[in-house]
């Protein structure tokens, strides 16, 4: 189960996770800090997805400003994304 979960993990690169969601920083600069979403954790049940504007991490916030081809791909659950 473990050796599952990692290779779930690992088949997309990210830099931190909150909650379901991956993210990948774009811009660590204190003045423009932005992620992308990279990908959902494969073990989520998540039905509908909420897309946040604002994620925080290290205690420094990030605007959410775009999501990676691919980033739901093995999201078979989600049935409606609300950004």
């Amino acid at each position: 189960m473990t050796l599952l979960i990692s290779l779930c993990l690992s088949i997309f690169a990210y830099d931190f996770q909150v909650d379901a969601l991956c993210y990948t920083i774009i811009d660590d600069s204190p003045q423009s800090r932005t992620v992308e979403i990279s990908g959902v954790d494969c073990n989520s049940i998540l039905q509908n997805l909420r897309i946040p504007e604002i994620v925080m991490h290290n205690y420094n916030l990030y605007k959410v400003t775009s999501i990676a081809d691919y980033a739901f791909i093995y999201s078979k659950n989600i049935t409606n994304v609300f950004l």
